[in-house]
């Protein structure tokens, strides 16, 4: 005997279940874009005049002093290393050097940076190049008697890194006074 029941139809084929979800998001759109965006913290309360004269410094106490600044900054360091490097080599840039004679470590030095008492040397070599290694030795060699004593002060070790940031060797610096 048939039935005269229609089938019950699953869920997601209702209208109002959808005709719900489509309320529900336009209400969180509109929501959001009344009240904004609440990740930044509220402003904190102002302090009552009261507590602000209060909290005024007294100007017969002693002064703070001023830091002192604790010497020149990494970048300052860093030119100080690099113009020292290019008096050594009588004022000529790396790429002058580099076309008169290929074979000098210098003509690769592509720049110079200071991080804490690390003087980092990079040299403009592959990873894969034959002659990175000895290049890297012999700059670093170098470059451990080569600057004077004041652009290396403070500097612990100088290492000398190819392109891609990889060390190839340090030392420490030695000048000759």
């Amino acid at each position: 005997m048939p039935s005269n029941t229609p089938e019950k139809k699953p869920w997601y084929k209702k209208v109002w279940i959808w005709a719900i979800v489509v309320a529900v998001i336009v209400i969180g759109g509109i929501s959001n874009l009344v009240n904004g965006n609440r990740d930044e913290p509220d402003a904190a309360p102002s302090t009552p005049p009261a507590a602000a004269a209060t909290a005024t410094p007294d100007p017969s106490a002693t002064p703070i002093e001023e830091p002192t600044p604790a010497g020149p900054s990494d970048v300052e360091r860093a030119a100080m290393v690099e113009a020292a490097l290019k008096d050594a080599f009588g004022g000529e840039e790396p790429a002058a050097v580099y076309a008169s004679d290929p074979s000098l470590w210098y003509g690769y030095v592509n720049g110079v940076r200071v991080e804490n008492s690390n003087a980092f040397v990079t040299l403009q070599v592959a990873a894969d190049d034959p002659n990175r290694k000895p290049l890297g030795e012999r700059a670093a060699q170098a470059l451990s008697t080569l600057l004077p004593k004041a652009s290396v002060e403070g500097i612990s070790f100088l290492i000398v890194e190819d392109a891609s940031g990889v060390v190839i060797d340090q030392k420490q610096p030695r000048p000759i006074t």
